[in-house]
């Protein structure tokens, strides 16, 4: 225990200072939150066509980021509509759990905390799924009434 203490020495002393300037200017700080993507493994978002939406009242945040489908990884398809050009990202809410969050940040020999008013969670939205099973239901209706009226 001791090893540690000496090997781990302190190297600047901070004044801390709790900020609410973006109350003040009626704003919002929101972390965002992406369970299912590694740290290690960001989304590429330097690509030119990136496209993001917000909804404040709802706390709804949709994020559409283009895909680079001249990279020997993307996988073409002769079905179109598995031709995807973008990866859809969609926040939810995380309901409020009682535990605070803050960002800070160093500004000369002060640590400035601003209080984070609420957390969203981004995860793909797969809702082109829907669209694609609608019409193969709606295909098969259809095949079953010029079945029937055959009889």
């Amino acid at each position: 225990m001791e090893q540690l203490d000496t090997e781990d020495v302190v190297v600047a002393e901070l004044d801390v200072l709790v900020s609410n300037e973006l109350a003040n200017l009626q704003s919002q700080l929101v972390m965002l939150q992406q369970p299912l993507r590694p740290n290690w493994r960001p989304y590429d978002t330097d690509r030119a066509g990136a496209k993001a939406q917000f909804k404040p009242q709802a706390r709804c945040l949709e994020i559409s980021l283009p895909l680079d489908t001249e990279n020997e990884n993307y996988g073409d398809c002769d079905e179109p509509h598995k031709r995807i050009k973008s990866l859809d990202l969609r926040s939810t809410a995380v309901e409020d759990t009682g535990v605070a969050y803050a960002v800070g940040v160093v500004r000369g020999n002060q640590l400035v905390l601003m209080p984070v008013d609420y957390t969203l969670q981004l995860r793909p939205n797969m809702s082109y799924l829907n669209v694609v099973a609608a019409k193969r239901t709606d295909g098969d209706e259809s095949e079953g009434e010029a079945e029937e009226e055959e009889e």
